[in-house]
């Protein structure tokens, strides 16, 4: 749908129309939305002739998947477009439902017909592709076929002779080669290939009920085509409703058939030849067969005229030709040819100048020897007793009363008031418009005033008659109508089209059932919507919610409805009482069935609602499907607790997206038997589109920070920081793409290591230990927690004072609170790292011990950072098979210093895979990492951030979520900040680490010596630093 003020603004600009034509336009347009209809602004414009096909190559405007390219034409209920199909690059044509075509009854034909069309492949139809709805507007697109109808055939022929085609028969031999129509050959060659058509579609039980010769289209090659299939009904009731009910008049009054007139319901193929004989005979003769003011009279000329006899067309028609259009014009089905394959092979024998069946006597009767002239004479005689038996009961019938004497001056008008009641009597007893036309005629023969005293009251007495009939036969119709609103799903919509059919022609006495029947309908459809919104909640409905539908059921008026409905009413009451208590139950169930902690109480529920004995079929059916599933839970528990914890992992609001979506993969690669398997694919697609259309969006945020405003950037670096992981994990993916650029690079690396992250708490704090023994020295530092097993293992620096601390303690807990075994496990060494000469060990302290255990060589590893002489730093490295007895060897002893600058804050990480990485800050500035140095001779080292934040403590944790958090000391703002990475190398973003307010006063002091992450148990992150002395843990609230 496009803009109305932009398009209007786009046509004054170009110069499309002036003012005064797209105030109208507008006008035209807000008429249509003030009434509630639909359309789009274009279609109007191209309406009244203001685009043209270089407009719409211009504007582009696209419908669905079709973009228009020309107005082709407009009908009474749709407009017709030649547009492209993007997709496949090929023309169409599309048919857009105006407004006075979208009633639902309209749509609903206009469905059927897409329906049939689409369904249907045959050269001789119109292909159809598809339907669609946008923006309330409904269109279909279609084969695009150029050629003409066979209606503008005529008309150019009307145009090159400049004679009407409205002549009386009477008048046909003074225009012979005058009239407006097609030659011979060309007509029968048109007539085989419908009846090629007709067989199709008579295969396939399907009637067209509107050819005409608009809807015979003829293509350059000389194929004919046949449109518009919106009356088409399916002969086999039983396989497809109709949406035109039986006894309804439809298509064009010119060409329709008899029976279709007489509103018969076994109606086939024989229809459609009686109609397409009537548009041949127009197209042949050049005037339908049967013409009329009215549509009522044409109709009453169907069923009651035979078509002209020979001896009148002998100049227009060939003997042959005739007698086809006669037989194919026969009132009663039963004398046409009795199939479309008949049909065609009569089209043969005509084109081959022989009489079609049925008629070969009439070219033999001159030639026929005496026997059979005998014969015939017999048969002349038969036909003339019966035409004379016909003579006397027409003169019966139309015998009037003896006329007085006085009123034999009058004998003009009383011809031509018996000429009219004679009329009047062979209207009744036909359908409706006969019905109405019989008493238009005694209306207007009363109000004439010249009616003699036996002629009024025979006037009377067909009033009474007709009124009688009509009567009689609407309340048959409106008793159909009662009949199917009784039924299980009545079709309200038919009903209702056949009741303003009805409407239409009935008169005011007979209009006040109707009413009724409305009425009755209204509320029946309430009824419905109302049972079907209780049987849509049925599982969920509430005791509350029931009384509410029954407090609405007590509004319905029963008597109104019929018995049919009046019992259903009665059985959802009562199924609204049992409603309440079980769906509450059920509801219950369903969500204790929704985690493995509740199964037990779903066990429970379960039984309770087994001993009830008022359970509904449809409660009874949900509950053994609850009790299969409850079944299947508890036989696959161990699966069903592990899906249920990826679920509740995705839910996290600061979930990574990309670190569960691996370990889901890697589970179902190591467990593709596993009974949950269907389960765990379903969320590993899910989980999937979620993160591709997680990291597009991110995408499309980071691609517009170069180019906005402060505040829309610090918008967008907000909105990252909602989801932090699954950002930087789109950060490292997009700054990938763009390094082509250095300069761009570097403007993205500035502006996203600031990106806001949230805050980190610490909270409830408490004390572990202070200093005990008197080897500790009063002086305890650098705590780190190793977990071996189900061990935690806390080593600390200690000493004699505080400015040396010559030994690494260990101590053991089982929870990680309570702790014991203190011990020391290492002393300072006796010689120079470098030089390996002996020197005294008061020259050495240790700092800042980290511990490792690598699954290669079943070992752990401990890096100390070593000083010497308070200026050179040493980061040294220990074996331990316990953890307890540490040793080490000369030739690995320490890490490598890159150019001789001192290392310290040694930090390591364990991979899945058994690498080990070791971060180290150098000369105090410079972050550097160590890849994979469990085996020698170490690699070089690779630096990552220069910075002098580092020359403070920092520490490296490894996210349970994957990734890296990286805190460290602000020594400028006087605070402990984080930035996060996924591979360890690129950290991005900044975050603040707060101190409880509980807890602030313990923790301020010593928020730069946070030293150890760990998991405690029952699933929360602890922390563990020094305060004066003492080691304290804390409880850490992060939310990825």
């Amino acid at each position: 749908m496009m803009d109305v003020r932009g398009f209007c603004n786009h046509l004054l600009q170009k110069g499309w129309a002036s003012s005064a034509q797209v105030q109208s336009l507008v006008e035209k347009y807000q008429n249509l939305h003030r009434a509630g209809l639909v359309r789009p602004i274009y279609d109007l414009a191209a309406e009244i002739g203001l685009l043209q096909r270089w407009h719409f190559e211009e504007l582009r405007i696209c419908l669905g998947s079709y973009e228009l390219m020309e107005f082709l034409g407009k009908g009474n209920t749709a407009t017709v477009y030649k547009c492209k199909d993007l997709r496949v690059q090929q023309l169409r044509a599309l048919k857009i439902i105006t407004p006075k075509g979208g009633s639902q009854k309209f749509l609903q034909r206009f469905q059927r017909e897409v329906k049939t069309l689409i369904s249907l492949d045959h050269p001789g139809l119109i292909k159809g592709y598809e339907y669609g709805e946008e923006g309330g507007v409904h269109y279909f697109a279609m084969e695009l076929v150029e050629g003409k109808t066979l209606r503008e055939r005529l008309e150019e022929e009307k145009a090159r002779t400049g004679v009407q085609d409205a002549l009386s028969l009477e008048k046909t031999s003074e225009y012979l080669g005058k009239l407006p129509r097609l030659r011979e050959e060309e007509v029968l060659e048109i007539g085989r290939q419908m009846a090629e058509i007709l067989i199709y579609l008579e295969e396939r039980n399907l009637l067209h009920r509107d050819i005409k010769p608009e809807n015979i289209m003829m293509l350059p090659s000389g194929r004919v085509k046949l449109c518009d299939l919106g009356l088409a009904k399916w002969m086999e009731e039983g396989a497809h409703k109709t949406l035109t009910q039986t006894g309804a008049i439809v298509g064009t009054p010119y060409y329709v058939s008899p029976e279709i007139v007489r509103g018969q319901k076994d109606i086939d193929i024989r229809s459609d030849i009686y109609s397409l004989g009537a548009t041949l005979f127009h197209l042949l003769v050049g005037r339908p067969p049967f013409e009329g003011a009215t549509p009522a009279v044409v109709y009453n000329k169907h069923l009651m005229e035979s078509l002209p006899s020979y001896r009148e067309l002998r100049e227009l028609l060939p003997r042959n030709v005739y007698y086809l259009f006669k037989k194919m014009l026969s009132k009663e089905p039963e004398q046409r040819q009795s199939s479309a394959l008949e049909l065609r092979e009569d089209f043969e024998l005509v084109s081959r100048g022989e009489m079609p069946r049925g008629f070969e006597h009439k070219r033999v009767l001159v030639s026929s020897s005496s026997s059979s002239s005998r014969r015939g004479y017999i048969w002349f005689g038969v036909v003339g007793l019966i035409l004379l038996a016909g003579v006397v009961w027409g003169y019966n019938l139309v015998r009037e009363p003896v006329v007085e004497s006085s009123l034999k001056g009058h004998s003009m008008v009383e011809g031509e008031v018996e000429k009219e009641l004679k009329r009047v009597r062979a209207l009744l007893g036909l359908t409706p418009p006969s019905f109405l036309a019989a008493w238009e005629k005694l209306a207007a023969l009363e109000r004439s005033n010249s009616l003699s005293p036996s002629q009024l009251k025979h006037l009377k007495e067909l009033k009474t008659q007709v009124r009688q009939e009509w009567k009689q036969y609407a309340q048959g119709k409106l008793g159909e109508l009662r009949r199917d609103l009784d039924q299980a799903s009545p079709s309200y919509s038919e009903v209702e089209e056949r009741l303003g059919r009805l409407v239409s022609i009935l008169p005011d006495f007979l209009k006040q059932e109707v009413g009724k029947i409305r009425r009755q309908i209204q509320i029946q459809k309430s009824f419905e919507h109302m049972e079907k919104e209780i049987s849509r909640k049925a599982l969920r409905l509430t005791k509350k919610d029931c009384l509410d539908f029954l407090e609405r059921l007590r509004g319905v008026e029963v008597s109104l409805l019929s018995p049919f409905f009046q019992k259903r009413y009665s059985r959802l009451c009562g199924r609204l009482r049992a409603y309440g208590e079980v769906s509450e139950e059920l509801l219950a169930l369903r969500r204790h069935l929704q985690a493995p902690q509740t199964l037990s109480e779903a066990k429970r529920v379960l039984d309770r609602l087994r001993k009830r004995k008022d359970l509904l079929p449809l409660q009874r059916g949900r509950l053994e499907k609850l009790a299969q599933r409850y079944l299947f839970l508890v036989q696959n528990r161990v699966a069903f607790e592990r899906y249920f914890r990826f679920q509740q992992e995705i839910k996290r609001p600061y979930a990574d997206y990309m670190k569960i979506f691996r370990q889901l993969d890697s589970f179902l690669r190591q467990n593709p038997q596993s009974s949950f398997l269907s389960y765990f694919q379903r969320l590993r697609n899910w989980l999937n589109g979620l993160l591709k259309r997680t990291m597009q969006k991110y995408h499309h945020m980071l691609g517009r920070l170069l180019g906005v405003s402060q505040a829309e950037r610090q918008r967008i670096l907000s909105f990252l920081a909602k989801r932090p992981l699954t950002a930087v994990y789109a950060i490292r993916r997009f700054l990938s793409r763009h390094r082509s650029s250095a300069l761009q690079l570097k403007r993205y690396a500035q502006i996203l290591m600031e990106f806001p992250l949230p805050s980190i708490r610490v909270k409830n704090a408490r004390l572990l230990f202070g200093p005990k023994y008197s080897w500790e020295g009063n002086f305890i530092t650098s705590p780190f927690v190793a977990i071996v097993g189900r061990k935690y293992y806390l080593y600390y620096v200690c000493g004699v004072n505080f400015f040396r601390g010559i030994y690494i303690a260990c101590a053991e807990s089982k929870d990680g609170v309570r702790w014991s075994n203190r011990r020391i496990v290492l002393r300072v060494p006796d010689f120079h790292p470098a030089t390996k000469k002996k020197v005294a060990r008061k020259l050495f302290m240790f700092r800042d011990p980290c511990v490792v255990w690598s699954p290669l060589t079943k070992n752990q590893h401990m890096f100390v950072q070593l000083v010497f002489f308070a200026r050179n730093k040493f980061i040294l490295r220990y074996t331990s098979k316990d953890g307890i007895r540490w040793k080490t060897k000369k030739d690995d002893y320490h890490i490598v210093q890159p150019a001789g600058e001192p290392l310290s804050c040694p930090q390591t990480v364990r991979f899945q895979n058994g690498k080990i990485w070791l971060w180290a800050v150098k000369a105090s500035n410079t972050l550097m990492l160590y890849r994979d140095i469990q085996s020698f001779p170490y690699p070089k080292p690779f630096p990552l951030i220069r910075s002098d934040l580092f020359q403070f403590s920092y520490g490296i944790y490894p996210l349970s979520t994957g990734g890296f958090l990286l805190h460290y000391w602000n020594y400028v703002q006087r605070q402990r900040n984080y930035s996060l990475s996924v591979d360890g190398v690129n950290f991005w973003g900044r975050g603040r680490i707060l101190p409880d307010t509980s807890v602030a006063r313990i923790t301020e002091g010593s928020v730069p010596y946070l030293r150890s992450w760990v998991p405690l148990p029952g699933g929360k992150g602890g922390v563990y630093f020094v305060w004066r002395n003492r080691i304290y843990v804390a409880e850490l609230e992060v939310d990825f």
